[in-house]
């Protein structure tokens, strides 16, 4: 498993430092914060998931297949460069905190641990929409259709914030307990996640044996 994230990490080197130096200044640049963490955890999700585009154009499953890793093992350290990938955003992320400290300004700590969770909780589940997706339809058709599903999700999103109200919403999660809301987020997580590494684990296998074209 260490050598399949070797691997990963050393295809996607010389992309990632230039990635993380952007999103390291974006972070540093005073009143910039807003938009450095956003682009700090699109790169967390990005990333990883480049490197399947990658193994598709090299056809390293063919490779791979030869190799005494099982398919679990090699989408699975697909999700755990995720995890790291979601790290390292966040040290990112504190870290232009810590440098507005440092310009004078004024940091609210609990509202920068609420962003991290949100960011936590959408990029995990964005990330265990996109995996299954572009291990079914390849790293091209994929793409497109995760495009159309995020699409969908905003619309009906948005449509139900205009039926219900923004406001109404946030003050209906703001009712409930921070641990109850620590739960259910976690579990949406952890059940999201597990699902979504069954179902890549199942169209690997089957685009490997030729099933899908």
């Amino acid at each position: 498993m260490i050598a399949l994230l070797k691997k990963d990490i050393f295809v996607m080197d010389k992309q990632m430092r230039v990635l993380v130096i952007l999103a390291l200044i974006f972070n540093l640049i005073p009143n910039t914060d807003a938009f450095g963490a956003t682009y700090a955890m699109m790169i967390a999700l990005m990333l990883p998931i480049s490197t399947v585009s990658y193994d598709e154009r090299c056809k390293w499953d063919r490779y791979a297949a030869m190799l005494p890793w099982s398919p679990c093992q090699i989408v699975g350290s697909k999700y755990i460069l995720s995890c790291g990938a979601f790290l390292l955003g966040m040290v990112l992320i504190l870290l232009g905190k810590y440098a507005q400290i440092l310009y004078g300004n004024t940091v609210d700590w609990q509202e920068t641990a609420l962003l991290l969770a949100l960011y936590l909780v959408l990029i995990a589940v964005m990330t265990a929409v996109v995996y299954p997706l572009v291990y079914r339809f390849g790293s091209e058709k994929g793409r497109l259709v995760m495009v159309a599903v995020f699409i969908a999700i905003f619309i009906l999103g948005g449509g139900l914030m205009m039926v219900v109200g923004l406001e109404q919403l946030i003050s209906g999660m703001g009712a409930l307990p921070a641990p109850v809301l620590a739960v259910i987020a976690a579990a949406v997580v952890v059940a999201g996640t597990f699902l979504s590494y069954r179902l890549s684990v199942k169209f690997y296998l089957r685009r490997r044996e030729g099933a899908y074209a």
